[in-house]
């Protein structure tokens, strides 16, 4: 069992980000690629929502250091 420190859809759209396609993300994982696109287009969603609220210091360091590990968005 392997063990998680991100939920899935924040770890499918930094790989997404990274260049791995839908086909092989779904393929390794065995889920239907209609979820997988789901799960991504709700972490970006979330993410992007995340950034427009304004956070508070403490917040925004964290969003940059998890921005930085995603990449820039697409």
């Amino acid at each position: 069992m392997s063990q998680r420190t991100e939920p899935l859809a924040v770890e499918l759209l930094r790989r997404h980000r990274r260049g791995e396609s839908l086909e092989q993300l779904a393929a390794e994982l065995t889920v239907p690629i209609d979820r997988i696109r789901q799960r991504i287009s709700a972490a970006a969603a979330c993410w992007k929502q995340l950034e427009q609220l304004g956070a508070s210091p403490e917040c925004q360091a964290g969003l940059a250091a998890l921005s930085k590990r995603l990449g820039a968005p697409t």
